[in-house]
């Protein structure tokens, strides 16, 4: 027995095409995603509630590796893993080519490696021509040795091919000496062995004391990755997708480069996203305010205000001057619309002090969406409101924010959260009750939020109309509604 335990994101086969001279000629592997893939994954476990030790990458990383500028691909992906703060240990594929270069662009030689309490043994096999690969006679003897001097540490074996149970194929999939790689792990007490290469992947199977699981291909739908827990000796995988498992489903809220606080994302890389992973409709919905005024007029603030939402005099010049990107944005929206005819596109709109939406009346029209948002309530913290004086200064802005012609009431009640206040479940059947009233569909919202499922039983109650929304600020939210799934089916228990 052993109380030792290690979670790990195990990936592979991402065939990353971007700075390399090189094109793909097999349509169902998505090659120009591979960090967004990686990411996306992380980001799903941290949904989940779960914090991987350590990230395994299990080869193919590039679509080939001697084309011109692989090597710069491959150190996108090994920048990406290096980003995560997680150790990170990455194979070979046969694509990847040269091994030497590999293992210093991902910093990961063959060999053992020790983390967790656990010994991870890398292996560089040999690949031929035609793609048959085999295990050198030097690296079977150094497991056994490993074994020989390291009792009791539980041995996972780390390679690309596959190595059990065994596929029938033309193809060379398994080493050309994969018996004798069995054995080898069944006499070093391998407790796991995990490959990549094959792209449907091989679900968790024991043989001979020896667990076998081949990690399905990331690149091809639906883009699936594998957790794997090892709780002492035993090995466990949780088998996760990124594709959208209900069809048809809309992200209303998905910011673009645009927005002041977009940390890495473009409009165009959010609709490729989205339809990869069968997102039925995508609604990209800018921050009017960021396209009105100049990021240090938008990102000023004082007690907790914005300087623009309470002075008329800077909201009003930026109208009338129309200095800001406004109208170059509502230009690259109708190029957009052009290309990408499915996508629907609208603002995020803010009110003003007096009660009006900080959006000019010629910027009304043309939009797929409005969305109204309080993102900030003109109270001053220094001023000693009580509870309740603060819960009505809310509810009188969102009175106001609904009588505009806004569709959706954004992340409805996250104010409170980002004011450091406890959640005001007393107002939820009022707003619930307000939104019945001017049928604006409440937004189920999780980005530095996390929505009360007490409000959403009193908006369903009402039959007010609830949206997903990922508010996407980076490429890793977009398309993510796993959270809202999982909320909705908590409600209809």
């Amino acid at each position: 027995m052993s109380n030792k335990s290690l979670d790990i994101l195990a990936i592979s086969d991402f065939h990353f095409i971007d700075k390399a001279i090189n094109d793909c000629t097999i349509e169902k592997r998505v090659t120009t995603l591979g960090p967004i893939l990686l990411r996306k994954a992380l980001f799903r476990l941290k949904l989940l509630g779960i914090e991987p030790g350590l990230i395994i990458m299990l080869g193919d990383m590039v679509n080939n590796g001697e084309a011109e500028n692989a090597a710069l691909d491959l150190a996108c992906l090994a920048a990406e893993a290096n980003s995560c703060g997680i150790p990170c240990l990455s194979i070979p594929g046969n694509h990847d080519k040269d091994q030497a270069e590999f293992s210093r662009i991902f910093n990961c030689p063959p060999g053992l490696h020790e983390i967790g309490g656990y010994g991870f043994y890398v292996f560089h096999d040999e690949v031929g021509a035609g793609d048959i690969t085999t295990r050198p006679g030097k690296a079977l003897a150094e497991l056994e040795l490993i074994a020989q001097s390291h009792p009791g540490l539980p041995l996972v074996a780390l390679q690309h091919n596959p190595i059990f149970p065994h596929i029938q194929s033309e193809y060379p999939y398994m080493p050309a000496n994969v018996e004798t790689i069995r054995k080898s792990y069944q006499q070093a007490g391998v407790i796991l062995s995990l490959s990549g290469h094959y792209h449907p992947g091989q679900d968790l199977i024991n043989h001979n004391g020896v667990a076998y699981h081949t990690v399905p291909a990331i690149c091809e739908s639906p883009f699936s990755f594998s957790l794997i827990r090892l709780r002492g000796y035993e090995a466990q995988i949780e088998p996760h997708s990124l594709k959208l498992p209900t069809p048809g489903l809309a992200d209303v809220h998905c910011h673009t480069q645009y927005a002041y606080c977009a940390e890495e994302i473009t409009a165009e890389k959010n609709i490729e996203i989205a339809s990869r992973l069968g997102l039925g409709k995508l609604y990209l919905t800018e921050h009017a305010y960021h396209l009105y005024l100049l990021q240090q007029e938008a990102w000023a603030f004082e007690n907790g205000c914005a300087p623009w939402q309470v002075d008329n005099n800077i909201s009003g010049r930026a109208l009338r001057e129309r200095y800001g990107r406004m109208d170059e944005y509502r230009k690259y929206v109708s190029n957009l619309r052009k290309r990408f005819p499915q996508t629907g596109f609208g603002l995020e709109v803010d009110l003003l002090a007096d009660g009006s939406l900080f959006l000019s009346s010629e910027d009304r029209e043309g939009w797929d969406i409005l969305i109204g948002a309080i993102h900030y309530v003109p109270v001053n913290k220094d001023a000693g409101l009580s509870p309740a004086e603060i819960d009505e200064v809310f509810l009188r802005q969102n009175e106001l924010m609904l009588q505009h012609p806004v569709q959706v009431l954004a992340h409805p009640f996250r104010w409170y959260r980002r004011a450091g206040l406890p959640a005001p479940r007393h107002l939820y059947p009022v707003l619930a009750e307000m939104l019945a009233k001017a049928n604006v569909a409440a937004e189920i919202n999780f980005h530095t939020n996390n929505p009360d499922p007490l409000f959403i039983l009193e908006c369903t109650r009402r039959k007010v109309k609830l949206v997903f929304g990922t508010d996407s600020h980076n490429s890793m939210e977009v398309g993510e509604l796993t959270p809202h799934l999982r909320l909705l089916a908590s409600v209809e228990k």
